[in-house]
């Protein structure tokens, strides 16, 4: 995408902080929706109740990047939301493969961190979920729907954990494997030595 709806592009200081997360998907939404940073602001507007200047929603996405951070709050995350027709989720997301200069064990914490840490600390939120649900008269099948959602993402959240595990293991694998690599070419090297003189 060119012109006003792309992502700027920024370098990112390591390691990101949660501002600096909303704003790179602020403008990552904005790209997926194809807006300009004014017609944004001007949807926004009718969630926020604020009209934000071009150059405020620039500043802001740029904020990813470092430097200056914008300091969201929960109301204009909402907004967003809103704005956007995205979950709150989606503007905690770790920015993903388009970071490369971006550990992936830095962005599983990140993806962690969002899908609670496991079944065990998501259970008070499944229990205030069911009495909000129960409270609010919902159809009796849709806390379940819920509770498996929320099950799933504490086991993806295992799953991730494990594969950042086999990604450390593996680069301690390969560091075992150029120590074996470097002794066998300098016994190599002293075979070869040998033969020489011996010749």
């Amino acid at each position: 995408m060119t012109g006003e709806t792309a992502i700027e592009e920024q370098e990112f200081e390591v390691p990101l902080d949660a501002n600096q997360v909303v704003a790179h998907n602020l403008a990552r939404a904005r790209a997926l929706r194809g807006w300009t940073q004014e017609q944004a602001a001007e949807l926004l507007e009718e969630h926020l109740g604020v009209r934000w200047s071009k150059s405020s929603w620039s500043t802001a996405e740029r904020s990813a990047g470092g430097g200056r951070v914008k300091k969201f709050d929960a109301e204009e995350i909402i907004a967003f939301s809103h704005t956007f027709k995205l979950p709150v989720a989606w503007f905690f997301l770790p920015p993903g493969p388009e970071r490369l200069d971006i550990s992936r064990e830095f962005q599983a914490t990140i993806l962690i961190a969002q899908f609670g840490g496991g079944a065990e600390s998501v259970a008070p939120y499944i229990k205030r979920t069911e009495e909000l649900l129960s409270w609010c008269d919902l159809p009796s099948y849709v806390p379940s729907l819920i509770y498996r959602t929320i099950l799933d993402r504490a086991e993806i959240a295992r799953e991730l954990r494990g594969l950042v595990g086999v990604r450390e293991t593996l680069s301690a694998l390969l560091g075992a494997i150029d120590t074996i690599d470097e002794e066998m070419r300098s016994v190599d090297e002293e075979m070869q030595s040998d033969t020489e003189t011996e010749d």
